[in-house]
């Protein structure tokens, strides 16, 4: 029993390491890919990465939002992924324009009252 003990210990330190050799080949991936994007090269009208977006939803209610990474997406403090639904939605608009959140109830209208930069 004590054989059996160490060797499940040993696979799952196997299964353990794995996964984390796969999420290092994974993060290698994405710094490689990385761009470095000159901050005052970007026109500050328009929603891009960084930008914190005030819209208004087809209810009325009002939602400020901040476009970050995929790592420092958290719902809780209102930062969204710019790979969020919400974020390519108003990917490029500027304040006065309309975007379209598809969603499976249909299209939903995204008023941009604000971008800001920071």
């Amino acid at each position: 029993t004590e054989r059996r003990a160490h060797e499940g210990d040993a696979a799952e330190t196997v299964r353990q390491r794995d996964i984390l050799t796969g999420r290092l080949r994974d993060l290698v991936e994405r710094i490689a890919r990385a761009q470095v994007v000159d901050p005052k090269a970007v026109d500050r009208e328009d929603v891009r990465f960084g930008a914190t977006v005030t819209l208004r939803r087809s209810d009325g209610s009002e939602q400020t939002l901040q476009i970050v990474g995929v790592d420092e997406a958290a719902v809780r403090d209102d930062a969204v992924a710019f790979t969020s639904p919400v974020a390519r939605a108003v990917h490029g608009k500027r304040s006065g324009e309309t975007a379209a959140l598809r969603s499976p109830r249909g299209n939903e209208p995204l008023d941009v009252l604000s971008v800001v930069y920071d």
